[in-house]
């Protein structure tokens, strides 16, 4: 490609709210100053993958300015140029380039300035927030699902980023700064700031990289300080579906077979972060939502799908999943999603829905389909109970995928790493399923009250593959190697 590639999107506009925007450094390093000011252009977001400029202008039908954009970005990178509305351009144009936005750069300047001449800042440019933003950003940039920010004995503060469900060091700060940046988080989450000895719970909602990104935050006091948890949430991420979620071809079409049951049960089951709740989100869109009412009560809600009503159990107002599925039985519902099932009441409630005829989905932490049985018979559901209501029960987790370009999980050289995994070797995630169908010859073992042992061989000679066998196989395939294996199910 010889030069960049413009392109002009008059249909999507860039509404920009300067109190929640954060600059994107590789955007901002991406056009000079001046050829922002001559041309009303604000760099907005780079995309290092795609090699994508995001830019929005107050003047994006101006020729003469498109076409200055045009010889002076000589770069070989994709460059879309989209309406611009903001409250002040200036204020826009100083929010990107009268300040450092790196966090390398930050640092030093909150430790060699005096706290009084950081106090006669104004407000958006004050390296605290700026500090704060470009943890956020890198975040997003790095595709993070949570942040931690981890205060530490050694009067340093390690922060770190969840990618692809494995925890990986970002950069450290001094500790002195924490209850700083506590307090700026604590602010944009509309929490009180003077708490610092009790757990807190709140949100908020920042645009980076072009789009409004939420934030789940989650404060907890410890010895060395607050340790803060902050799960990144993409408002425009859109769900994914079944055929995209599983790469095993069978098992999609099991999968989407079980969705278009009229009644019983659907378990999915796996440890805290394997994707469960959106596996069932995902079976929850292959059903029809304009002839179905379907309904969900989830802890919190995360994920928005369009012709379901969903609703977030909230401990404030007293809500929890026996009292919200009793609720919910009063809404006529075809489909219910109970979150998850946590005790004998929950079970109890999820059961009786499935005997009445409706469609119930719902999760379990247990290891396997296996132990999924055992902790249900532990909760109080008999064997005949699983026979009648369960029809399938799906242990899942999730698997990284090697990297296209350097196709190795092996750490790469720290002096050529691939940018695209950031070294990892790894880039995104499928899941891999472990699949019991309740077949007659399962509930006949089950009525029997068969040991749990004999009731999996049949399901296995019935067709049913354990997730190291799942993995085994994407090995083979090449989309992932034996050290995943090892790290997502242990060694044997």
């Amino acid at each position: 490609m010889d030069g960049a590639n413009f392109s002009i999107n008059v249909s999507s506009t860039i509404d920009l709210d300067l109190n929640s925007f954060v600059p994107d450094p590789r955007a901002v390093d991406s056009l000079s100053i001046v050829l922002a000011k001559e041309c009303s252009t604000l760099p907005i977001s780079f995309d290092r993958e795609h090699r994508r400029l995001l830019l929005a202008s107050e003047a994006v039908h101006d020729v003469l300015g498109a076409e200055r954009l045009r010889h002076e970005i000589t770069d070989p990178i994709k460059v879309t140029i989209s309406p611009l509305r903001c409250r002040s351009f200036d204020e826009a144009i100083g929010l990107c380039y009268s300040h450092a936005l790196s966090f390398n750069e930050i640092v030093p300047e909150l430790l060699s300035n005096s706290s009084s001449s950081l106090q006669r800042r104004p407000v958006n440019s004050h390296p605290l927030i700026r500090l704060v933003n470009s943890v956020l950003h890198a975040a997003v940039d790095c595709r993070a699902s949570d942040i931690h920010i981890n205060p530490g004995a050694k009067q340093f503060c390690r922060i770190r980023f969840r990618v692809d469900g494995v925890l990986d060091n970002w950069r450290e700060m001094p500790l002195e700064h924490l209850i700083a940046v506590a307090v700026r988080i604590k602010l944009l989450a509309s929490l009180d700031i003077a708490e610092s000895r009790l757990p807190q719970d709140g949100q908020f909602s920042l645009q980076v990289q072009g789009r409004w990104i939420d934030f789940r935050v989650s404060t907890f006091p410890t010895t060395n300080g607050e340790n803060l948890v902050l799960r990144v949430l993409d408002k425009r991420a859109r769900m994914l579906s079944i055929s995209e979620l599983l790469v095993d071809k069978r098992q999609q079409v099991q999968v989407k077979t079980h969705c278009d049951m009229k009644d019983g049960l659907t378990i999915v089951c796996g440890p805290t972060g394997c994707g469960k709740s959106t596996t069932l989100l995902a079976m929850l869109s292959e059903l029809d939502s304009q002839s179905l009412n379907i309904m969900t009560l989830e802890d919190p809600v995360e994920n928005t799908v369009e012709g379901i009503q969903q609703c977030s159990i909230q401990a404030t107002q007293q809500l929890d999943y026996v009292d919200g599925v009793r609720a919910l039985l009063r809404q006529d519902p075809d489909v219910l999603l109970i979150g998850e099932i946590r005790d004998s009441e929950s079970a109890s409630m999820a059961f009786r829905a499935a005997l009445t005829g409706h469609g119930v989905f719902s999760t379990i932490h247990c290891r396997d389909t296996q132990s999924a049985m055992s902790r249900l018979l532990d909760l109080g559901i008999g064997y005949s109970g699983i026979a009648s209501c369960v029809n399938v029960l799906i242990a899942q987790r999730l698997v990284r995928r090697l990297c296209c370009k350097c196709s190795s999980g092996q750490k790469s050289s720290v002096s050529t790493p691939c940018q695209r995994c950031n070294g990892t070797g790894y880039f995104g995630r499928f899941a891999v399923f472990e699949i019991m169908s309740m077949t007659d010859s399962l509930r006949s073992l089950l009525c029997s009250e068969s040991a749990l042992t004999e009731i999996w061989q049949c399901a296995v000679d019935e067709g049913s593959k354990s997730l190291r066998d799942q993995i085994d196989a994407m090995i083979n395939q090449g989309l992932t190697d034996r050290a995943e294996l090892l790290r997502v199910m242990g060694a044997v």
